[in-house]
């Protein structure tokens, strides 16, 4: 039996205890308090969800397709409420992660962006949390962020989006990003949200539009300003904001309340391969029982989004196509011949055809990466390849047929990338060429595998045969989108 001394004994008990009293202490959280409760929108929790519930409510959705990022106002809720819940409504229920909330600083000048450094921000229906890995990655690719609590302390720009959040996207969590700064500054924020957003983040600006002038001049420079945004025209918005304080419009004081958010939004947008806007809906306080005409504010809702290319109908097609084809082919050997309408259909276009089965395993995955065959012809061919030809596998049973999902993949044309640094994971498909060797991943494969930038090159390169760094040096990059679909959408 092992001996231990007195004074060893004695440094046990002491560690033990102080264990002990560590692990009964309480990690204390840093929380952002509720600046503008009870004045800008319901201090009390019931009062606030049924306000947010019944504005959220009295909207309808309207913008289709994958929306990326929204401009919600930012007043009171008695004037903006409405506006806010117009926008909020197009992304109600969407499984976001995480929203990026871009606010403006409205009481202290900043040079600089600022992110608060806490855990999460207070509202009356409870904490919001902060997702500080992404926040870490966000100051880490800008260095000039810094964080400024007297610009934050007061503001109401960021917190009014938030019960709005909590009530149409319970469990996100948010980056809040008070934005100010230079044009290099705002563009170079603007390319790391682009880089860090994949399709399960939302990007929110908070801005009103015109302060103060009449009902109808509000009315004509906030649509043409509507319109700008909508064509993603940052450099026209930026020289027509110089414009308009020109020309002297009685009463007007500020063009766009929060254009530095709004141009970020632009700018990641853009990145994000967005090609417009689209006006949700539009109006100044004067319209509200609680505003005067003579002097306005204007308020409005726009969201951004990847339309898909293809209909729910087209969907279903070219699903019923790949069923039926697996099908026929498996049982009798045969490839089954269809009579396609669509254009789209009939297109030319890069597919893959992935099988699943419903535990989740793969079961086969082959396709084309260029267009070179009409798109349903690609379907069929890819379908039959996947099932029958997939060196991975044995090709698929009759009596496996019913336990087999079908996914396809549209394929956006590949390009080429001067860097894997311009690789966004869960946005780009990846081709890595290297002396004549290739692999390729769908969009989707990373994410699903839970990997990084580098795993997922360092797989791509074994996968075309080659060593484990090949994608380090001398390789050429093309990456391409996908719209992704499966027999599980249609359940």
């Amino acid at each position: 039996m092992k001996k231990y001394s007195l004074f060893t004994i004695s440094l046990l008990v002491i560690a033990c205890c102080a264990a002990k009293k560590e692990e009964g202490k309480k990690i204390k959280m840093m929380i952002r308090k509720p600046a503008v409760s009870y004045s800008f929108y319901p201090g009390d929790k019931e009062e606030c969800k049924n306000m947010v519930l019944e504005l959220l409510s009295s909207a309808t959705k309207t913008v289709s397709g994958k929306i990326r990022g929204l401009i919600s106002p930012h007043a009171g809720y008695v004037f903006s409420g409405p506006c806010a819940g117009w926008a909020f409504k197009q992304v109600e229920g969407i499984p976001y992660k995480t929203v990026i909330v871009l606010g403006v600083s409205h009481r202290y000048p900043l040079n600089h962006p600022s992110i608060y450094p806490g855990d999460g921000y207070e509202t009356p229906l409870g904490t919001v949390s902060i997702n500080k890995e992404m926040a870490k990655k966000i100051m880490e690719e800008n260095s000039d962020i810094v964080y400024i609590e007297a610009a934050d302390k007061l503001e109401h720009s960021i917190e009014v989006q938030l019960p709005f959040i909590q009530m149409a996207l319970p469990n996100t969590d948010i980056v809040p990003i008070l934005v100010g700064g230079n044009i290099d500054s705002i563009n170079k924020l603007a390319d790391t949200i682009s880089k860090l957003a994949s399709d399960d983040v939302l990007v929110v600006a908070s801005s009103d539009f015109s302060h103060y002038p009449t009902y109808n001049d509000a009315n004509s420079v906030d649509e043409e300003t509507i319109s700008l945004i909508c064509k993603l025209d940052e450099k026209r918005l930026i020289e027509r904001e110089e414009g308009v304080y020109r020309e002297g419009i009685p009463g007007l004081s500020t063009y766009i309340c929060g254009i530095h958010p709004v141009l970020v939004l632009i700018g990641a947008m853009k990145g994000l391969g967005i090609k417009n806007g689209k006006k949700i809906v539009y109006y100044n306080s004067g319209d509200t029982p609680y505003g005067k005409k003579d002097s306005v504010v204007g308020y409005g809702a726009i969201a951004f989004s990847h339309e898909d290319y293809l209909s729910d109908s087209e969907k279903k097609r070219l699903l019923f196509i790949a069923r039926n084809t697996l099908e026929i082919y498996v049982k009798e050997g045969k490839t089954p011949k269809f009579k396609e309408e669509s254009p789209k259909l009939l297109a030319n276009s890069g597919a893959f055809v992935t099988l699943h089965t419903k535990t989740g395993e793969l079961r086969g995955c082959i396709g084309y990466i260029f267009p070179i065959k009409p798109l349903y012809e690609a379907v069929i061919d890819n379908t039959i390849s996947a099932g029958t030809k997939d060196w991975r596998f044995s090709p698929v049973r009759s009596d496996e047929l019913s336990n087999i999902k079908i996914e396809i993949s549209v394929l956006s044309p590949p390009e080429r990338v001067g860097s894997y640094t311009d690789i966004v994971i869960g946005r780009h498909g990846i081709v890595l060429s290297k002396g004549g060797r290739q692999a390729v991943f769908l969009p989707q494969v990373p994410p699903e595998q839970g990997w990084s930038l580098e795993e997922t090159l360092i797989h791509l390169s074994l996968k075309a045969g080659l060593p484990h760094d090949a994608w380090k040096k001398d390789c050429n990059f093309e990456v391409f989108t996908a719209e992704v679909f499966g027999e599980e959408d249609e359940e």
